[in-house]
């Protein structure tokens, strides 16, 4: 959920939108490119798989590379809500959690379990 695209809800002000906009156009490339190093690896890891017979130290490997791949893009996400945090004031921060946990309730809802969450 872009906050760029709550700016009414959120009654952001323009000199914000304007801080904003080149942090969520940042974020969205980086993003972009994480997920698709990310998936990469993945399709190595399975060509090394599907060897007649497989190199466990290079699946190993390949395995915790995408583990830190992984971990980067966490990382990078979290480093970038704080930086949009920053961008807000009080009020609109917990008016955003709020709308954040609305919208990420309605989706749990709409899914094949219908709001019952992931099974164990």
């Amino acid at each position: 959920m872009s906050l760029l695209e709550l700016k009414e809800e959120l009654h952001l002000k323009p000199e914000q939108v304007e801080a904003l906009k080149p942090i969520e156009t940042d974020y969205r490339e980086v993003t972009i490119k994480k997920q698709a190093d990310i998936r990469v690896a993945e399709v190595e890891l399975g060509a090394l798989l599907d060897q007649k017979k497989p190199d466990r130290e290079a699946l190993k490997n390949k395995v915790k590379e995408i583990g830190a791949l992984q971990t980067d893009l966490m990382q990078y996400r979290i480093d970038a809500l704080l930086e949009l945090r920053e961008a807000l004031n009080d009020e609109q921060h917990e008016k955003f959690k709020t709308l954040l946990r609305e919208r990420m309730e309605h989706f749990r809802g709409s899914g094949p379990m219908h709001g019952m969450g992931m099974m164990p």
